[in-house]
């Protein structure tokens, strides 16, 4: 077993081409097994690269380079599909949530529903301060994981699902009909 030159001054983007390009053809069949929609094939395999790249430092022994792509792999496909149905449930939930749809849908023809359904959730998102609808925008519909934002915001995890739940907690309370927000509002004193 041999170690893998992988100090930040000895790995150079040659080096890491030269370590990587006999497992690309397979990598790429991982992905292309895992992810259904060939769009995103290319996301997924900029998204491994990158990943490897900067976990190399941290792989010693060149024997397990290949299997440690395909976890490695594995892991950005696993991500990019929870990513996906994350943004896809979100989105389906706003559409069809059953307190807009009677809002929007009473007194109006059916064909106005889904723009009308698509103007309600810009408003209830308008509810929201700039940080609140910024960390929900991020994760439902760009994707980012919390530890993504955790990061980019310089906070702990655990503050940013903290205040995912509390936004979600408040569009919640924006969906109910006045009497129902009364009613929880006294039961949590």
């Amino acid at each position: 077993m041999s170690n893998i030159e992988t100090t930040e001054t000895e790995l150079t983007p040659e080096r890491f081409l030269e370590l990587i390009n006999p497992h690309l053809e397979i990598i790429s069949r991982l992905i292309r097994f895992r992810i259904s929609n060939s769009a995103d094939w290319d996301d997924v395999l900029q998204n491994t690269l990158l990943c490897a790249w900067r976990a190399m430092p941290k792989l010693r022994d060149r024997d397990a380079l290949k299997p440690w792509l395909l976890r490695i792999c594995g892991n950005c496909c696993h991500m990019h599909l929870r990513s996906r149905i994350r943004r896809e449930n979100f989105q389906a939930a706003i559409q069809t949530e059953p307190t807009i749809m009677h809002r929007i849908a009473s007194g109006r023809n059916q064909g106005d529903v889904t723009i009308n359904a698509q103007l309600e959730v810009g408003k209830l998102l308008g509810q929201l301060s700039d940080s609140e609808r910024k960390l929900l925008l991020d994760y439902y519909f760009k994707g980012l994981r919390v530890a993504d934002i955790a990061a980019r915001e310089n906070q702990p995890e655990g503050t940013i699902k903290r205040r995912l739940h509390a936004c979600r907690s408040r569009l919640r309370s924006f969906l109910e009909t006045p009497g129902e927000t009364e009613t929880k509002g006294k039961s949590n004193e």
